[in-house]
Protein backbone atom coordinates (compact mmCIF):
# COMPACT_ATOMS: atom_id res chain seq x y z
CA UNK A 1 0.00 0.00 0.00
CA UNK A 2 0.85 3.42 -1.03
CA UNK A 3 2.58 5.45 2.00
CA UNK A 4 0.82 8.57 0.64
CA UNK A 5 -2.57 7.58 0.70
CA UNK A 6 -4.69 8.64 3.34
CA UNK A 7 -5.24 5.09 4.56
CA UNK A 8 -1.22 4.93 5.78
CA UNK A 9 -2.24 7.10 8.57
CA UNK A 10 -4.26 5.47 11.52
CA UNK A 11 -7.23 6.89 12.75
CA UNK A 12 -7.21 8.14 16.49
CA UNK A 13 -6.92 5.03 19.17
CA UNK A 14 -6.28 4.94 22.48
CA UNK A 15 -3.24 5.31 23.33
CA UNK A 16 -1.26 2.51 24.73
CA UNK A 17 0.87 2.62 28.19
CA UNK A 18 3.77 1.06 26.18
CA UNK A 19 6.40 3.84 24.80
CA UNK A 20 5.63 5.59 21.23
CA UNK A 21 6.94 3.66 18.28
CA UNK A 22 9.80 5.02 16.72
CA UNK A 23 9.77 5.37 12.94
CA UNK A 24 10.53 7.01 10.05
CA UNK A 25 8.44 10.06 9.46
CA UNK A 26 6.00 9.60 6.36
CA UNK A 27 6.17 12.72 3.98
CA UNK A 28 2.37 12.80 4.04
CA UNK A 29 3.04 13.91 7.77
CA UNK A 30 5.11 17.01 6.93
CA UNK A 31 2.02 18.71 6.12
CA UNK A 32 -0.74 18.09 8.64
CA UNK A 33 -4.09 18.42 8.27
CA UNK A 34 -6.06 21.71 9.59
CA UNK A 35 -7.86 19.43 11.62
CA UNK A 36 -5.18 17.30 14.32
CA UNK A 37 -8.68 15.52 16.08
CA UNK A 38 -9.19 12.79 13.35
CA UNK A 39 -5.61 12.10 13.35
CA UNK A 40 -3.08 10.64 16.05
CA UNK A 41 0.48 11.51 14.50
CA UNK A 42 3.09 9.53 16.18
CA UNK A 43 6.93 11.53 16.54
CA UNK A 44 10.35 10.22 18.08
CA UNK A 45 10.56 11.52 21.19
CA UNK A 46 14.41 13.24 20.46
CA UNK A 47 11.97 16.16 18.02
CA UNK A 48 9.73 18.92 18.76
CA UNK A 49 6.60 19.67 18.00
CA UNK A 50 5.53 22.75 16.10
CA UNK A 51 3.53 25.03 17.67
CA UNK A 52 -0.42 24.23 17.53
CA UNK A 53 -2.58 26.13 15.13
CA UNK A 54 -4.81 28.70 16.38
CA UNK A 55 -8.03 27.09 16.36
CA UNK A 56 -6.34 24.22 18.57
CA UNK A 57 -7.04 27.22 22.05
CA UNK A 58 -10.98 26.73 20.84
CA UNK A 59 -10.36 22.91 22.28
CA UNK A 60 -8.89 23.32 25.61
CA UNK A 61 -11.41 22.78 28.55
CA UNK A 62 -13.20 25.88 29.64
CA UNK A 63 -11.60 26.61 33.15
CA UNK A 64 -11.02 30.12 34.50
CA UNK A 65 -7.86 31.60 34.11
CA UNK A 66 -5.63 31.86 37.00
CA UNK A 67 -5.66 35.86 37.09
CA UNK A 68 -9.76 35.44 37.01
CA UNK A 69 -10.04 33.81 39.89
CA UNK A 70 -7.46 35.50 41.81
CA UNK A 71 -9.81 38.76 40.68
CA UNK A 72 -12.96 37.35 41.97
CA UNK A 73 -11.19 36.35 45.16
CA UNK A 74 -9.87 40.15 45.25
CA UNK A 75 -13.22 41.08 44.82
CA UNK A 76 -14.54 39.56 47.67
CA UNK A 77 -11.83 40.26 49.51
CA UNK A 78 -12.39 43.95 49.47
CA UNK A 79 -15.56 44.59 50.21
CA UNK A 80 -16.84 46.10 53.16
CA UNK A 81 -15.70 43.56 55.64
CA UNK A 82 -12.67 43.10 54.32
CA UNK A 83 -11.21 43.51 58.11
CA UNK A 84 -13.28 40.77 59.63
CA UNK A 85 -12.45 37.58 60.48
CA UNK A 86 -13.90 36.02 57.68
CA UNK A 87 -11.24 38.13 55.43
CA UNK A 88 -8.43 37.31 57.19
CA UNK A 89 -8.59 33.46 57.00
CA UNK A 90 -9.50 33.81 53.38
CA UNK A 91 -6.49 35.68 53.44
CA UNK A 92 -4.33 33.57 55.26
CA UNK A 93 -5.42 30.36 53.39
CA UNK A 94 -4.94 32.32 50.37
CA UNK A 95 -1.04 33.34 50.68
CA UNK A 96 -0.31 30.03 53.14
CA UNK A 97 -0.23 31.48 56.11
CA UNK A 98 -0.41 29.68 59.64
CA UNK A 99 -2.94 29.90 62.19
CA UNK A 100 -0.42 31.87 64.25
CA UNK A 101 0.33 34.45 61.53
CA UNK A 102 -3.08 34.80 60.66
CA UNK A 103 -4.43 35.38 64.17
CA UNK A 104 -1.01 38.08 63.99
CA UNK A 105 -2.78 39.85 60.62
CA UNK A 106 -6.21 40.08 62.44
CA UNK A 107 -4.60 41.82 65.06
CA UNK A 108 -2.46 44.24 63.35
CA UNK A 109 -5.85 44.94 61.28
CA UNK A 110 -7.93 45.54 64.77
CA UNK A 111 -5.37 47.72 65.90
CA UNK A 112 -5.28 49.75 62.78
CA UNK A 113 -8.85 49.73 62.51
CA UNK A 114 -8.47 51.44 66.33
CA UNK A 115 -6.29 53.63 65.52
CA UNK A 116 -8.30 55.05 62.85
CA UNK A 117 -11.61 55.36 65.32
CA UNK A 118 -9.05 57.39 67.20
CA UNK A 119 -7.60 59.64 65.40
CA UNK A 120 -11.56 60.21 63.59
CA UNK A 121 -12.19 60.84 67.36
CA UNK A 122 -9.47 63.46 67.38
CA UNK A 123 -10.50 65.66 64.45
CA UNK A 124 -13.87 65.45 65.75
CA UNK A 125 -12.96 67.25 68.73
CA UNK A 126 -11.20 69.76 67.06
CA UNK A 127 -13.62 70.47 64.62
CA UNK A 128 -16.29 70.43 67.67
CA UNK A 129 -13.83 72.58 69.69
CA UNK A 130 -13.51 75.03 66.46
CA UNK A 131 -17.13 74.87 66.18
CA UNK A 132 -18.02 75.96 69.27
CA UNK A 133 -15.00 79.41 69.26
CA UNK A 134 -16.65 80.06 66.15
CA UNK A 135 -20.23 80.20 67.76
CA UNK A 136 -18.76 82.41 70.51
CA UNK A 137 -17.33 84.54 68.10
CA UNK A 138 -20.83 84.96 66.29
CA UNK A 139 -22.44 85.22 69.89
CA UNK A 140 -20.20 88.10 70.46
CA UNK A 141 -20.26 89.85 67.23
CA UNK A 142 -24.07 89.41 67.28
CA UNK A 143 -24.05 91.49 70.91
CA UNK A 144 -22.03 93.91 69.51
CA UNK A 145 -23.80 94.97 66.79
CA UNK A 146 -26.78 95.03 68.94
CA UNK A 147 -25.34 97.39 71.09
CA UNK A 148 -24.07 99.47 68.83
CA UNK A 149 -27.47 99.51 67.24
CA UNK A 150 -29.24 100.37 70.54
CA UNK A 151 -26.31 103.36 70.94
CA UNK A 152 -26.95 104.57 67.73
CA UNK A 153 -30.51 105.04 68.58
CA UNK A 154 -30.16 106.17 71.75
CA UNK A 155 -27.56 108.82 70.01
CA UNK A 156 -30.29 109.79 67.14
CA UNK A 157 -32.79 110.18 69.96
CA UNK A 158 -30.04 112.84 71.89
CA UNK A 159 -29.72 114.26 68.55
CA UNK A 160 -33.22 114.95 67.93
CA UNK A 161 -33.92 116.52 72.17
CA UNK A 162 -30.90 119.04 71.20
CA UNK A 163 -32.19 119.74 68.03
CA UNK A 164 -35.82 120.70 69.56
CA UNK A 165 -34.16 122.24 72.31
CA UNK A 166 -32.13 124.50 69.94
CA UNK A 167 -35.44 125.69 68.74
CA UNK A 168 -37.28 125.88 71.38
CA UNK A 169 -34.53 128.45 72.68
CA UNK A 170 -34.20 130.02 69.59
CA UNK A 171 -37.78 131.00 69.34
CA UNK A 172 -37.58 131.90 72.95
CA UNK A 173 -34.46 134.60 71.73
CA UNK A 174 -36.88 135.70 68.98
CA UNK A 175 -39.54 136.41 71.56
CA UNK A 176 -37.30 138.36 73.73
CA UNK A 177 -36.05 140.44 70.64
CA UNK A 178 -39.60 141.26 69.17
CA UNK A 179 -40.63 142.45 72.71
CA UNK A 180 -37.84 144.63 72.93
CA UNK A 181 -38.11 146.42 69.96
CA UNK A 182 -41.88 146.43 70.81
CA UNK A 183 -40.90 148.24 74.17
CA UNK A 184 -38.73 150.71 71.86
CA UNK A 185 -41.07 151.73 69.47
CA UNK A 186 -43.72 152.27 72.07
CA UNK A 187 -41.34 154.45 73.95
CA UNK A 188 -40.26 156.49 71.04
CA UNK A 189 -44.15 156.77 70.21
CA UNK A 190 -44.02 158.13 73.91
CA UNK A 191 -41.44 160.56 73.58
CA UNK A 192 -42.93 161.90 70.33
CA UNK A 193 -46.26 162.42 71.52
CA UNK A 194 -44.64 164.30 74.42
CA UNK A 195 -42.56 166.43 72.45
CA UNK A 196 -45.38 167.11 70.21
CA UNK A 197 -47.81 168.44 72.66
CA UNK A 198 -44.98 170.72 74.82
CA UNK A 199 -44.85 172.39 71.42
CA UNK A 200 -48.14 172.96 70.06
CA UNK A 201 -50.09 173.42 73.56
CA UNK A 202 -47.08 174.17 75.27
CA UNK A 203 -47.75 172.11 78.35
Amino acid sequence: MDPETPSAIKPAETPSTTEPVVRPRPPRERHLPAHLTDYEVQLPPNLHLEPPPADSALQRPSRPSRHASRSISSGTVSSTSSRSHSSVQRRSSRHGLSDLQAAMLEERLKTLDLEELQQRIEVDAIVDKECERFDAQAREAQYRQEQATKARELLAKQVESRRRLKKVQNELEVAKYVRVLLKQECSHKVIGFASYCTAHFNV
